[in-house]
């Protein structure tokens, strides 16, 4: 029980010197956010757009300020489609993002750990028992070989490679189960 709970304030303590060292990250930037978010706005719309973001205050109070949110389940708006707009006219709400894609996320665990222990429990048997090989080297191998590349990097070429050139699947998207049963496990 007591590792737990050091498990669990150390999870706190991690998620908040996390959050705490990106929310200072954004006065130590240079440049001014308001350009990204709106790159044609007016002199006024930006202060205007700087005063609703809160970046007229100092980062401890913005801090702050989102921590409070947060607690209450307002995760802030989303401004990377939606372009220029105000926190009171906010279009795309980061929890509806992540409402939406939460769901994909967690299938997409699932079946990737699923796939995993498929492939790696016959594999682990087959190295054993042929200890010592030629298989259980080149096994070995392709496996620490495979390890070693990123999972954004393997994804990537993954999607342009089967996506893109081969045409098997479409690199972007998702289908729901009971829309296309075949069609969700290509995709996924």
């Amino acid at each position: 029980m007591r590792a737990v709970l050091r498990r669990v304030i150390q999870l706190v303590l991690v998620l908040f010197l996390v959050t705490l060292f990106t929310s200072f990250l954004i006065d130590a930037v240079p440049g001014d956010v308001t350009y990204t978010l709106a790159p044609v706005a007016t002199p006024e719309q930006r202060e205007n757009l700087r005063h609703e973001l809160h970046l007229d205050r100092s980062p401890l109070e913005r801090y702050g300020e989102w921590v409070s949110g947060v607690a209450r389940g307002d995760l802030g708006c989303y401004y990377g489609t939606s372009g220029y707009s105000t926190a009171s006219q906010c279009p795309d709400k980061v929890a509806d993002r992540v409402k939406d894609a939460l769901p994909i996320s967690i299938a997409l665990m699932f079946y990737a750990q699923l796939l995993a222990l498929v492939i790696a429990i016959p594999m682990g048997v087959l190295t054993a028992y042929r200890a010592g090989t030629i298989f259980d080297k080149t096994v070995n191998t392709t496996a620490f070989a495979l390890l070693a590349i990123p999972n954004f990097v393997l994804a990537l070429v993954l999607a342009y490679y089967v996506g893109t050139k081969l045409g098997w699947v479409n690199p972007t998207g998702y289908i729901d189960f009971g829309q296309d049963p075949v069609g969700h496990f290509q995709q996924l």
